[in-house]
């Protein structure tokens, strides 16, 4: 009798964890194809409508999934014929992520799909090596000092005077516009329209102060000075500089560069964040 009930209890036990287990692959199943019928309904081809400085431009995103994988490609806003693959797409708890480079611009993408719709937020970044500018004032060798600095803009190319001052490592200043000439000629770059003020003024009124936001505060005209920017985050280390300053559009610009003799070298990363950008499936 004892070894009979034995028998039945581990028989109950074993019976117990095979029903468990085929519990658990069923939840399992049953998720698998939630998900990939999830990942289905991302496939296809859409319509996105981007804000550009030259007005709104459409641009097509293709999408193909593989699990939580997205490949695909995306169309130049604008231009259809400039197509560029996907980078890193995923899907996965509800959340789509994608990047792609189009010409010398980044376009990274994070956003939700509802119904045929995909609600993105936008961070583009866009890297320009400027032509190199010229000492003005301070003395030669050293990063302080008053810089003419040919800077990109959607209307062309404007002269900005840049202003340094590098103390323990740390860059403060200020740039601002020196008149309507597109360039040291005095006319703006073939094909470019015409320059116009880059920047404009953040909001907020006088100068920005210790602890403020960056790029709070900034005039739009000071003293005769137009399209006054000032300066925050700048270092050095050597004859190595860094700083950053943001625009009244919200577009945060990173330069980056050298000081050699009476000579500054500068890149320029721009970056620009956009949300709730809608994708019409087509």
């Amino acid at each position: 009798m004892k070894k009979t009930a034995t028998v039945s209890i581990i028989q109950k036990a074993l019976s117990g964890i095979i029903f468990l287990i085929l519990f658990c692959m069923v939840l399992f199943s049953i998720a698998s194809i939630s998900e990939a019928a999830q990942n289905r309904t991302i496939n296809g081809t859409y319509l996105l409508s981007l804000s550009m400085p030259g007005g709104t431009k459409d641009s097509t995103l293709v999408l193909v999934s593989d699990g939580e994988k997205i490949t695909g490609t995306i169309s130049a806003p604008g231009d259809p014929s400039e197509v560029s693959p996907i980078r890193d797409g995923r899907y996965a708890d509800g959340k789509l992520t994608l990047s792609a480079v189009i010409g010398r611009i980044t376009y990274v993408l994070e956003g939700a799909y509802k119904g045929d719709t995909l609600i993105f937020d936008m961070t583009t970044l866009e890297t320009i090596p400027l032509d190199n500018g010229s000492r003005l004032s301070g003395k030669t060798g050293d990063i302080t000092g008053a810089y003419r600095v040919p800077v990109y803009s959607p209307g062309g190319i404007k002269e900005n005077q840049v202003e340094l001052v590098a103390e323990n490592g740390v860059i403060t200043g200020e740039m601002y516009s020196v008149g309507n000439s597109g360039g040291p000629s005095g006319g703006a770059p073939e094909g470019t329209g015409g320059a116009r003020g880059n920047m404009g003024p953040p909001p907020g009124g006088e100068g920005a102060k210790g602890g403020e936001a960056p790029g709070a505060g900034i005039n739009a005209s000071t003293g005769g000075k137009q399209d006054l920017n000032t300066f925050y985050d700048g270092t050095h280390k050597g004859n190595n500089i860094s700083f950053f300053t943001k625009t009244a559009q919200g577009s945060i610009f990173h330069f980056t560069g050298t000081v050699d003799d009476d000579t500054i070298k500068l890149t320029m990363q721009v970056t620009d964040k956009t949300s709730g950008i809608e994708a019409k499936k087509k």
